[in-house]
């Protein structure tokens, strides 16, 4: 058994070493901006009326309310994230 050894004579353990690269930022210059921004608003006020409609037509109050208790329940782990829950009315 002539193979590598690890710590403590068991298996080798692989260690992956993350570097990132240098990076600079550059704002292109043929982008403007503040056409991007009204477009930002734009979106976001329709996708709030959106969803208003659809979770209006499911009978579910917007935005979701969650309880500090129920808060808690998920504040572990990346579920976190998605946990929503639908108060009864």
């Amino acid at each position: 058994n002539s193979g590598p050894k690890g710590v403590g004579g068991g298996t080798p353990t692989v260690v992956r070493w993350v570097i990132p690269h240098s990076f600079t930022q550059s704002k292109p210059q043929g982008v403007d901006f503040r056409v991007m921004l009204t477009f930002f608003e734009f979106y976001e006020t329709l996708l709030g009326f959106v969803l208003h409609k659809l979770y209006h037509d499911l009978g579910v109050r917007y935005p979701l309310r969650i309880s500090n208790d129920e808060l808690k329940e998920c504040s572990g782990g990346p579920v976190a994230a998605y946990c929503r829950v639908v108060e009864e009315e």
